[in-house]
């Protein structure tokens, strides 16, 4: 008895979990650089600093006319209480007070807009510029990504739709890693197929604690749709012919074998799937079955264990 699994078989391409590009919102200098290429960056951390001369003196001059503002407000406020002030004069202050604090916020996004944060935790691609650098809106900075885990999207026809759902598991093999065994599960499924492939996306998610895996590798899917526990043989007991599948199984006398007709299943590295034509615990010849024939009689030079056993046709070994 053997695990097999039945699954489909795709090729896709992995994505970082998030991934956005760094850029420059206003036309200014870099004025500093706070991370370094590769490096893990904290979300809220700042990346760069663009000039702040200007909307720094900008800024001072801002609220100076704010707290004017707020201390002719306060004056007005109490002459009005005590009858001396009309009530548009209140107003105007109120109003005036309000155009200044809306100054200073303004001020203020200016200068957010020049320390660029990190809008989530990951790492830090390659810089694309240096302190010094005048940049303009929309110029790259840095590539952030988060590949703590990560987006595996691949096609699958649309003759699988049906035995495909969300919560599946997948196996991902990389050839970088010799094939290492990546093991995730699909969360998503285009709702359209691909009217000229005839295909639909799916997307899986695939755990990255080691941060083995990069954005843009090529990936082997398995989509895992059963499994189960079936007979198995060694892939060289079974002989071909045309589409029938023969095996040879020692008679319960041990001295000859029998030419035994079996249908097979899945089939995986060294093993094939028995559907029937086997019972558990037959003795089944797994070498040299190309020198025997039905009803030759044999020796079994090991009595200890299946897998031990070999069997030999005259003195020729088998």
């Amino acid at each position: 008895m053997r695990r097999f699994v039945d699954k489909i078989e795709a090729v896709g391409t992995g994505y970082a979990r998030e991934s956005v590009v760094i850029s420059a919102n206003v036309t200014e200098r870099v004025k500093a650089l706070h991370f370094r290429d590769g490096q893990t960056v904290q979300q809220g951390q700042v990346l760069a600093e663009l000039a702040l001369s200007e909307e720094t003196a900008d800024l001072a001059q801002a609220r100076a006319r704010l707290k004017e503002a707020e201390l002719q407000l306060e004056r007005v406020r109490q002459l009005a209480d005590r009858g001396y002030a009309t009530r548009a004069s209140l107003d105007q202050r109120i109003a005036e007070r309000d155009a200044a604090r809306a100054t200073v916020e303004s001020i203020q996004a200016r200068i957010e807009d020049r320390i660029i944060r990190a809008p989530f935790t990951g790492i830090a691609g390659l810089r694309n510029v240096s302190p010094g650098l005048i940049v303009t809106a929309g110029t790259p900075l840095v590539e952030i990504s988060d590949i703590s885990t990560i987006k595996l999207d691949f096609t699958i026809p649309e003759a699988y739709l049906s035995q495909v759902d969300v919560g599946q598991e997948v196996q991902a093999r990389v050839s970088a890693f010799n094939n290492e065994l990546f093991t995730g599960r699909i969360t998503a499924i285009d709702p359209q197929v691909d009217p000229v492939t005839r295909s639909a996306r799916v997307r899986a998610l695939i755990d990255n604690p080691n941060l083995k895996l990069r954005p843009g590798m090529l990936m082997t899917v398995g989509i895992i749709r059963e499994q189960r526990e079936a007979l198995a043989v060694p892939e060289l007991a079974v002989i071909a012919e045309g589409r029938e599948k023969y095996v040879f199984v020692v008679n319960e006398d041990g001295k000859s074998v029998t030419r035994t007709r079996i249908l097979t299943g899945e089939r995986q590295p060294g093993y094939v799937e028995v559907t029937a034509g086997l019972q558990p615990g037959d003795l089944v010849v797994s070498e040299g079955v190309v020198k025997l024939r039905d009803g030759a009689p044999i020796k079994l030079l090991q009595a200890a264990g299946t897998e031990a056993r070999v069997a030999e046709r005259g003195t020729t070994r088998s």
